[in-house]
């Protein structure tokens, strides 16, 4: 039976007897490159900081600017290891039936979905909540489009954000009824605490 070499405890200590190096040169290979090993952890199993989603985030729609027809909204989405914003315009009636509909939805009714804007280089926000198991388990659905290009810019320019979180029915629908009065006023902002690890 043929035993296996010890694994070296350290990658900057190279194996005795490597080829072309002597022992004196030993710590200046050490030097050029080689690297000490992590402990691998109890479980036994490597993470990533993508693996890190036990933080909660949120989702936040702000009045920027309005005039007599339109209002421009922000968007500012933050998701375990994503983050992004966009801007787009629409009416304020958009935002009052959108909250009418997500004041239902989250008292059991259908899915609801809210668009602004477009995702040709002038700004984009479509928001999206639905259901995802038969316990009524709620998933939000975002997408941005980053806007202010020039006509004649690239469709690749257009910086997109598109991600799933989970939610509670109590946080949405406090996130609902913050947006009617927003668009109303034609100020303010709403947000939705979204659940750790969603």
């Amino acid at each position: 039976m043929t035993r296996r070499a010890a694994r070296p405890k350290y990658q900057d200590q190279p194996p005795a007897g490597w080829p072309g190096l002597e022992s004196s040169e030993a710590p200046a290979a050490s030097r050029r490159g080689f690297r000490r090993l992590q402990p691998r952890p109890p479980d036994g199993k490597w993470k990533t900081a993508v693996d890190d989603q036990n933080l909660s985030g949120e989702l936040s729609v702000e009045v920027v600017w309005s005039d007599d027809q339109m209002i421009e909204l922000e968007a500012l989405v933050n998701v375990g290891q994503w983050r992004g914003q966009a801007r787009a315009y629409t009416t304020r009636q958009e935002v009052i039936t959108f909250s009418e509909s997500l004041v239902q939805f989250a008292e059991g009714g259908s899915p609801t979905e809210f668009v602004a804007g477009s995702e040709d280089g002038s700004g984009f926000i479509g928001l999206r909540f639905y259901r995802i198991d038969r316990a009524g388990h709620i998933a939000g659905y975002v997408r941005l489009a980053s806007g202010g290009l020039s006509f004649d810019h690239r469709p690749e320019q257009v910086s997109r954000l598109v991600v799933e979180f989970r939610v509670e029915a109590w946080a949405l629908d406090e996130f609902a009824r913050k947006l009617a009065p927003m668009a109303h006023d034609k100020s303010g902002r709403a947000y939705l605490v979204i659940e750790a690890g969603g």
